[in-house]
């Protein structure tokens, strides 16, 4: 019996995107594991679970950098003036570096993806004579090692630089300012090396006067659209907007009134800027309106306290932490998105488990968006609505591709509507042309129709099954006792009815059950032993069913013989199956032999050991299966079991084995008949070897024949008279190894 009703829900022609998948991404140069401070540490297991961590062998007053070989991996810290491996050694040559720990920025690694070399950046503190400088490691080895040290990029340079990504996401911006000067220095680090000439851009305030001036921070936004520095002795910050595709630094925008000026970051948006002062202020801008007396209005004071605060850092979770000098912890604000004091500063965020924090915090190399689209699951007939996610001024054009027709089925619109004629996964293609590069996004849009609910025909089952009935392809299921899982099982007879609903429409089902039949009996005999040669017939017991031995006899009694385990299958009228095994073992009947009367060295011994299956009586009426000998005697045992017995015996006794070995010191190889070769001779020895040397140590003869004696040639000729070494190696009875040497002489 079955019963079915469907109908489509009517929906809106156009269905909105529920939500873009455009996600925020750092880059896989982005450190989890940071060391910084007076040898504290932290590492983002994940973005819920950050550890601290205590095998940091730096200290330093400020800038500081991690380098990780994988995500997560760290292989190389450094704080400007030296690097560290990450088990804590010195890197070869890696002292005397051109940077400073007093630099605010002092420190930053970089790896072009397709060259084995690691730059590191250093800046001297305030305007000192080193500048920017940068060094290079050979990562070709498991230890990277310095291959250049200190070459200088920008003398005259203050402290400030950092990293973002070029607008083609293959190419990374080392960004600076030059002291005494209004200029900002963009070198391109291309995807095989650093290109030394820099695009200058002379724009902003002069960073000259107190060299205080060239203490403070500068970073740029995730989005590489905005740049922001800190200036400490004119107590100001500068924000501007920065083109990633040319590297060049605009459209400035100063706000005042800010001493001690020292850390910034952006909020992983852009939208919002937080700045630390060395006077204990974090401050909070909107960016929202680009415009100078907005953003200088829109300052809110998070925190003010009698206590420096240092650098600030976006992690791997979004949140930005606070650099708090000599501090035993690392402060954290939670919500960087929100304006107000909702963004929640926690200045006990993390405890660095004894270590203390100071001024400085590892930079992170973060990359802008990745340019996605988002797609809708839409029902037949509705239009699908496409909305394009990532930072379209950066994008010079695209095109959507639909279907299989590359004319008909595609648009250059950003945000365009498509209508499929087909339930299914659809692929729909993006092709963004950026920066002088093209990406190809391949995405699936999903139509859906109503489901189509089928439990199948009425049918009976055998009570010894598990039966379920199953319905997939909805979003929400209601079963006739109220349930609302997809599956059902079912343990009795009776009618069930499955209603399935999704964002298209429902449909329903029926299924009867009609009867649920009792399984065949079944019982084979335990499992049992016999001996070889036996055997034992096993009975299916009814000649009404239809039997199946071991999957492929199907006769009502089998012959057991061998051992294994044997398998019944029976079926009834009703088809239903019972199932039941047998194992039978074979044994042989038991057998013993201890070896030949036998005669040991004194101080040896030995063990007789049994194979067989059964009770054993030993001489000494001990059952173990093995007997143990360490003195003379008689040694006997007995064997029983099922299929019969056995016995043996062996006479153990005791002798002294001192090896005996006396080697002539001449011998007279002239066909006399008279000590005509040269023979060691030996008592109680094994593993005999000897071996003649001439006078410079050459092999010239060799034997392990104890009745083999030289004969005083070489290689078929008369060796010459004269003083011959000789070595013989071999092993007593008691299996201890020796060796003699002497020299023998030959004379004719």
């Amino acid at each position: 019996m079955q019963f079915r009703t469907s109908y489509h829900m009517l929906k809106p022609i156009i269905i909105m995107v529920l939500g873009m998948l455009l996600v925020l991404q750092l880059d896989a140069q982005t450190p989890r594991v940071w060391y910084f401070g007076q040898k504290a540490g932290i590492s983002f297991i994940t973005n819920t679970n950050i550890v601290t961590l205590t095998d940091n062998q730096m200290s330093t007053p400020e800038g500081c950098a991690t380098f990780e070989s994988l995500p997560g991996i760290p292989m190389l810290y450094s704080n400007g003036e030296k690097i560290w491996h990450h088990t804590g050694q010195l890197l070869n040559n890696g002292n005397n570096l051109n940077g400073s720990i007093n630099s605010c920025q002092s420190a930053l690694f970089y790896l072009p993806p397709k060259v084995d070399t690691i730059y590191l950046f250093t800046t001297d503190a305030h305007n000192g004579g080193n500048g920017l400088c940068y060094s290079t490691l050979d990562n070709s080895s498991t230890l990277p090692s310095i291959a250049q040290k200190n070459i200088s990029l920008l003398s005259s340079a203050t402290e400030r630089m950092t990293l973002t990504r070029h607008c083609n996401l293959k190419s990374t911006w080392l960004i600076t300012h030059q002291w005494n000067s209004d200029a900002f220095y963009s070198y391109n680090i291309e995807d095989t090396g650093l290109d030394i000439n820099p695009i200058i851009s002379n724009v902003g305030s002069v960073h000259n006067g107190n060299t205080i001036n060239a203490k403070g921070c500068i970073k740029v936004s995730l989005s590489g659209s905005k740049l922001a520095l800190t200036k400490m002795a004119d107590g100001v910050v500068e924000v501007f907007r920065f083109n990633n595709a040319t590297g060049k630094v605009y459209d400035p925008i100063l706000i005042t009134g800010i001493p001690n000026a020292y850390g910034v970051e952006f909020s992983h948006t852009g939208f919002v800027l937080y700045v630390t002062t060395a006077s204990g202020q974090l401050l909070q801008f909107s960016l929202a309106n680009w415009n100078q007396t907005a953003i200088q209005n829109s300052k809110i004071v998070l925190s003010s306290q009698a206590q420096l605060l240092g650098s600030l850092q976006i992690g791997p979770d979004k949140k930005i932490y606070v650099s708090k000098d000599n501090s035993y912890y690392l402060g954290r604000i939670e919500n960087p998105l929100v304006m107000g004091n909702n963004s929640t500063y926690n200045p006990t965020a993390i405890h660095l488990n004894g270590r203390k924090c100071e001024a400085g915090l590892p930079q992170m190399n973060l990359v802008p968006f990745n340019y996605s689209f988002g797609v809708p699951k839409v029902c037949i007939g509705d239009t699908s609505i496409f909305s394009f996610g990532g930072d379209s001024t950066r994008v010079d054009s695209v095109i959507y591709y639909f279907g299989e027709n590359p004319i008909y089925d595609s648009t250059k619109i950003f945000n365009p509507k498509y209508c499929f004629n087909s339930i299914g996964d659809h692929i729909v293609a993006l092709v963004v042309y950026h920066c002088d590069t093209t990406d190809t996004i391949f995405r699936h849009a999903r139509v859906i129709g109503p489901p189509n609910v089928n439990l199948g025909p009425d049918m009976s089952f055998c009570k010894n099954e598990t039966k379920s009935i199953t319905s997939s392809f909805a979003s929400n299921y209601l079963w006739d006792d109220g349930s609302t899982s997809a599956t059902r099982y079912i343990d009795s007879v009776g009618i069930y009815w499955l209603k399935a609903t999704n964002d298209c429409g429902s449909d329903t089902d029926t299924i009867e059950i009609l009867n649920i039949f009792t399984a065949p009996p079944i019982s084979l005999p335990p499992d049992t032993t016999i001996c070889i040669g036996d055997s034992v017939v096993l009975d299916a017991g009814n000649d009404s069913l239809s039997n199946l031995w071991q999957g492929y006899y199907t006769t009502r009694y089998f012959t057991a013989k061998t051992e294994g385990l044997y398998q019944l299958e029976i079926t009834d009228t009703n088809n239903c199956k019972s199932n039941d095994n047998f194992f039978l073992k074979v044994l042989l009947p038991p057998g013993i032999d201890l070896g030949s009367d036998t005669n040991l060295c004194i101080g040896k011994d030995l063990t007789f050991n049994g194979s067989s299956i059964g009770h054993y009586v030993w001489q000494n009426n001990t059952t173990d299966t093995s007997m143990h000998v360490s003195e003379p005697g008689l040694y006997y045992v007995s064997i029983t079991n099922i299929c019969g017995s056995a016995s043996d015996s062996c006479m153990v006794t005791y002798s002294e084995c001192n090896q005996v070995i006396w080697v002539p010191n001449a011998f007279t190889p002239n066909a006399d008949g008279v000590n005509d070769g040269f023979l060691p001779y030996i008592e109680n020895v094994s593993n005999y070897h000897l071996m003649i040397f001439n006078r410079w140590g050459k092999l010239i003869f060799e034997t392990r024949n104890p009745f083999q004696a030289w004969d005083g040639t070489y290689n078929g000729e008369r060796a010459p008279d004269g003083s011959y070494n000789w070595r013989i190696d071999y092993t007593n009875y008691s299996g201890d190894s020796f060796n003699q040497y002497g020299f023998v002489i030959l004379f004719r």
